[in-house]
C-alpha cells in the first residue's frame, strides 16, 4: 500500500476539499497543482527509523514550505495526522 493510497480519502473530501480551495482563493488549478507535488513528495519521503512523529511533521512542513502554498501545509500535515500510525509504518526506513 502506498502512502498515498492511506490519505487519498482524506484528501478528497468534500469539507477538506473547501477548506484548500479557500486557502488558494478558489483557484482549483492551484489546488490541484500544490496537492499533486504534496503528493509526490508524500509518496517518496522515507524518514530514519529513530525520527519521533514530531520530526517527521517538522521535516515535511519545512520542506514543503518552498514547493506548495504555506497555508496549504497545515491542512496537509492533519490529513497525515488522521492516519498517523499507517503513515510512520510506511515512511520510515527499515535498518539494514
Amino acid at each position: 500500500m502506498h502512502v498515498y493510497d492511506i490519505i487519498r480519502k482524506d484528501l478528497h473530501s468534500l469539507n477538506l476539499h473547501t477548506r484548500m480551495l479557500e486557502e488558494c482563493e478558489w483557484d482549483e488549478q492551484l489546488l490541484e497543482k500544490n496537492i499533486e507535488v504534496f503528493i509526490t513528495y508524500i509518496s517518496n519521503v522515507f524518514f530514519p527509523k529513530n525520527f519521533t512523529w514530531e520530526m517527521m511533521k517538522e521535516t515535511i512542513s519545512s520542506t514543503l514550505k518552498s514547493r506548495v502554498e504555506t497555508n496549504l501545509i497545515e491542512i496537509f500535515i492533519e490529513v497525515l495526522e488522521s492516519e498517523k500510525d499507517m503513515m510512520i509504518k510506511q515512511m520510515v526506513m527499515e535498518e539494514n
